[in-house]
């Protein structure tokens, strides 16, 4: 709602006018309606302005659109009331604003839906209804545009037997028309398609409602194609019109690029764990050492007459905690290189997790003389994750901060733990350069080149 002057001066406004408009009061006070009104509806609404100012009406409602802060549009519907004085003399208008962008918006998206519609009905039931003589016309052209068209054109009965086929669909599935037409089209569906083919078109049967379908067909030669269908139902005529696009390319294509993005992320990891070798194998090669000292030890208590259990158990149970420390890491290592996108959600110790993370970590940070800050972190507290998720996210961060800063007089690396509204989070920082915020708008993480990508600059 709002108050508007004879010149169209904003005079009040409520938050909701701002919301619409994209406008904060201070800004939209000192406009007009005219500026923010679209250029196309100035006019219309300007002559309603006009005959309440002569008294013709006493108040008027008109849809239009506004221009918005950010210039785009939004449509509005507008009731506008005359404020006058007591002798008669017109104030101030007073104006209320609904938001109809999203009805409008779908209005247009549902007439273009209709229109097209409205176009394939028309053509095909005044096709079938002519007379005999036109009939024959009607099926002549037809055949023709059936004959000549690209897309896949079929016509089924509602008994689901298919009673037409045009070229482009014979040639797409490998069958004659005769084969097509003698058996129910279902029985060339994919297996894995049939139950929700049978689904969609038992609701459309019983509304007359379609919202498009994809589902895969066995061609006659063993190939699969996956065909998108659009569809219209005239009942009465007994006749339901299909048009389909072969979208098998598109789906596969789909496919390779999905399985080129596991690619990707499995190099990713392979990288991650390359750069890691050097500090892993550190991280084996102490324990394995305490182990070959331990033997030793355990070899000349052998040489001795008389040896202490308790010397035996103590040095036992030193190597059992090194051959543990040893499988810890292993194991991690296998868990890290695996794809865990598929893993079932599950509580897990987030200080039991940090620790694992960082031990792939500790011998690189240690060779670069990293200093490293971690907030303490109990194993008892827990959240609900895919832990292997999130241990190669924090490992990635952690090296790419390794790379921003070995080479820096000031080597640091914080991690803190941070728990906030009912939500967990690890926070890492670091002493590199960082990312300017101005690249931010321009890059997107998918469209920087590989090699960019390969040179880190920090997380500061």
């Amino acid at each position: 709602m709002s108050h508007v002057s004879l010149t169209g001066d904003w005079l009040l406004v409520n938050q909701k006018l701002c919301d619409i408009v994209g406008y904060n009061k201070e800004e939209l006070l000192k406009l007009s309606f005219q500026q923010i009104t679209h250029p196309d509806d100035l006019s219309s609404d300007m002559a309603f302005v006009e005959k309440m100012l002569r008294g013709e009406i006493q108040t008027y409602s008109l849809e239009k659109r506004y221009i918005r802060k950010d210039k785009s549009h939004v449509w509005i519907n507008l009731t506008v009331s005359l404020v006058k004085d007591s002798s008669g003399l017109p104030l101030y208008f007073i104006s209320v604003i609904e938001d109809i962008h999203k009805r409008k918006k779908m209005e247009s998206q549902l007439r273009g839906i209709h229109g097209e519609m409205e176009q394939i009905i028309e053509k095909r039931t005044a096709a079938l209804k002519i007379e005999i003589a036109e009939r024959k016309r009607a099926e002549k052209e037809r055949n023709s545009f059936y004959d000549l068209s690209s897309d896949l054109i079929a016509i089924f009965g509602y008994d689901g037997y298919l009673r037409a086929a045009n070229p482009a669909l014979r040639k797409c599935l490998g069958y004659t028309e005769k084969e097509l037409t003698s058996r129910r089209f279902i029985e060339i569906i994919h297996p894995e398609d049939l139950d929700r083919t049978l689904e969609i078109s038992a609701e459309f049967r019983k509304t007359g409602r379609f919202a498009g379908m994809e589902n895969r067909y066995l061609c006659k030669n063993g190939n699969i194609v996956t065909l998108s269908w659009t569809v219209t139902g005239v009942p009465e005529d007994d006749c339901i019109y299909t048009v389909a696009r072969d979208v098998t390319d598109i789906r596969r294509q789909e496919l390779e690029i999905a399985e080129q993005k596991l690619k990707i992320a499995a190099n990713s990891k392979m990288n991650a764990l390359g750069r890691m070798a050097s500090g892993i194998a550190h991280e084996i090669n102490n324990p394995l050492t305490i182990v070959y000292g331990q033997t030793s030890a355990l070899k000349k208590l052998a040489e001795e007459d008389f040896v202490p259990k308790s010397k035996i158990v103590t040095i036992a149970n030193s190597m059992e905690k090194m051959c543990e420390r040893i499988v810890r890491i292993i194991n991690g290592l296998r868990t890290f290189s695996r794809d865990a996108t598929n893993d079932p959600l599950e509580f897990y110790s987030a200080g039991k997790l940090l620790n694992e993370t960082l031990s792939f970590c500790h011998g690189r940070i240690q060779s670069f003389e990293i200093e490293l800050a971690v907030d303490e972190v109990s194993e008892e507290f827990e959240f609900y994750c895919r832990p292997v998720q999130i241990s190669q996210v924090l490992l990635n961060l952690l090296n790419n901060s390794i790379d921003a800063v070995k080479s820096l007089d000031s080597k640091r690396i914080q991690i803190r733990f941070v728990v906030e509204n009912e939500k967990i989070g690890f926070s890492i920082s670091d002493s590199g350069a960082g990312i300017k915020k101005t690249i931010f708008p321009i890059y997107s993480l998918h469209s920087l080149p590989q090699k960019k990508l390969a040179s880190a600059r920090g997380l500061a």
